[in-house]
């Protein structure tokens, strides 16, 4: 395949996207000209789902998924007093000028937003209470261990492999007294 076809590919296929993008743009159009009392109610009430997509830098947009479901069920009352009672552009807008579809819609955005607060806040604490139990039992394990096996068990106590070979440019004779020092300030193991 020469270079000039690959590209010619590549232009027929960026065109069907724009034609299929452009379809569905005036399909949207014709059903929120259509639906206008609908299109004004839900683009009223989803205004913090729109806040929250310019705002979530997540390239997943959790934040968003979060936040836009819960304002949709706070959402959908309001869309069924709308339905049942007018379906007008004057009774979409009577009913944007009275407060209370607008506490269902956006306290379902708030609640949205809180549990997408909480509930990372929450489970990285249960994650912490579970490690420490864990340490705790292995701690637990360990002590078992050091009364079974004795003190050879803890690797606090190990004593260093005198076979083991010391790497030259670590240590300079200033390291090893201090190393040395160190050790014989320490208590011996018996004696604990």
């Amino acid at each position: 395949m020469s270079v000039t076809a690959s590209f010619q590919n590549d232009r027929r296929r960026r065109l069907e996207v724009r034609f299929e993008t452009i379809l569905i743009a005036i399909v949207i159009v014709f059903l929120a000209v259509v639906f206008a009392p609908t299109t004004l109610v839900v683009a009223f009430a989803m205004a913090p789902t729109v806040l929250m997509f310019v705002l979530d830098g997540d390239p997943q947009k959790n934040r968003t998924l979060s936040v836009g479901a819960l304002n949709l069920a706070g959402t959908v009352p309001a869309l069924f007093e709308l339905w049942a009672r007018w379906n007008t552009l004057a009774g979409a807008v009577e009913m944007i000028a009275t407060a209370h579809p607008w506490r269902l819609a956006f306290g379902g955005a708030l609640l949205g937003w809180l549990m997408n607060w909480l509930i990372p806040i929450a489970s990285a604490n249960y994650m912490v209470k579970q490690r420490e139990s864990s340490l705790g039992e292995l701690e637990k394990r360990q002590e078992l261990m050091r009364d079974v096996w004795g003190l050879d068990v803890d690797p606090r106590w190990r004593a260093p492999d005198p076979e083991a070979p010391v790497p030259a440019a670590e240590t300079t004779a200033g390291q090893v007294t201090e190393i040395s020092a160190a050790a014989s300030a320490e208590p011996a193991p018996e004696s604990l």
